[in-house]
């Protein structure tokens, strides 16, 4: 899953609006791009600076990072289903052995801790089935007026929202078009938005991921960041690491770890997935990019799958 495989050449237009002066434009969110990308390097960081590695100007901003993430998972629609329960019990799993796995290792170098809790599983029913990015933001501030989730006055507090099968998101102000009839774009994305209190609420989101979503969204199977021949779970756990990292790493998108040319430490790696393996439970993860690694290499080890010790905090003291 790992081998180099030739990425259509547009952009994904949840990541890029266009060049200007040389100068990506920065897209209001940050997602799982239906693409996966070129492992090659772009033309102007080829000739980056010794001992800078490939992606020179993926750089800490000066904004929040989530440090040891509390996180809260939301179950939005219909999961009363058994297969369902079970789905979402697995998924919680998931987080929970995320958490405390060696992956977390390679986020240590950005600020985000060595460790992370799964703070508890929430089930919103719903039969609205086509969200807006407003409408996902409604269903936090609501679930949070209810006592649902807490408010995020603890800056560790994170939420990650799974939908259903049947719910799809279009929203035309942020280009995030997901498990739609058409025009799909992403398999997951992350945001922000600002509590009614004032707080950061920082949030992710991940569809169903069925069959009908990835052929609607990928003219070529090999070209795809996900796959058919890939279980539903194994596709959900690979869009949640990916997003997961991104929004520990970058929560008030972009202005945490971000390069307008590398995109998040997600992105640089989209597409390519591998394995980790937590007590009984193996798990499907997408591989993240080490800013550590690419700079002690020169850029010949960027995207790893986990690492034995905490890397260092890249974080400016």
């Amino acid at each position: 899953m790992s081998k180099n495989i030739i990425e259509d050449k547009t952009q994904s237009p949840l990541k890029e609006q266009g060049a200007q002066k040389q100068e990506r434009k920065v897209m209001q969110i940050g997602g799982v791009a239906a693409q996966r990308r070129k492992r090659s390097v772009l033309q102007d960081l080829q000739t980056a600076a010794s001992g800078t590695g490939t992606f020179a100007d993926f750089i800490y901003n000066g904004g929040p990072v989530i440090n040891t993430p509390q996180v809260y998972a939301i179950f939005f629609g219909d999961w009363s289903s058994a297969s369902n329960q079970n789905r979402a019990t697995r998924l919680s799993q998931f987080i929970t052995d995320l958490l405390n796995s060696r992956y977390m290792n390679i986020l240590s170098q950005y600020g985000c801790g060595t460790t992370g809790t799964l703070a508890n599983s929430v089930f919103i029913a719903s039969s609205d089935h086509d969200l807006s990015a407003t409408d996902i933001k409604n269903i936090l501030q609501t679930a949070i007026n209810s006592n649902q989730i807490p408010e995020p006055t603890n800056h560790s507090i994170c939420y990650i929202i799974f939908l259903d099968d049947a719910t799809a998101v279009n929203d035309a102000e942020s280009r995030a078009i997901m498990c739609e009839p058409a025009s799909d774009n992403a398999f997951g994305f992350h945001y922000f938005f600002m509590t009614t209190a004032g707080n950061l609420c920082a949030y992710a989101v991940v569809p169903g991921l069925i069959d009908a979503c990835l052929k609607n969204t990928c003219s070529s199977d090999s070209r795809c960041s996900l796959h058919l021949a890939q279980t539903q779970e194994q596709r959900q756990t690979q869009v949640t690491s990916h997003e997961l990292a991104e929004m520990f790493s970058d929560p008030l998108f972009p202005t945490g770890w971000f390069g307008r040319r590398a995109d998040e430490n997600g992105d640089i790696c989209n597409g390519r997935s591998g394995t980790i393996t937590v007590g009984a439970n193996t798990w499907s993860v997408q591989l993240m990019y080490s800013k550590w690694h690419d700079m002690n290499t020169n850029g010949s080890s960027t995207c790893i799958l986990d690492n034995p010790t905490p890397l260092p905090s890249l974080l400016p003291a």
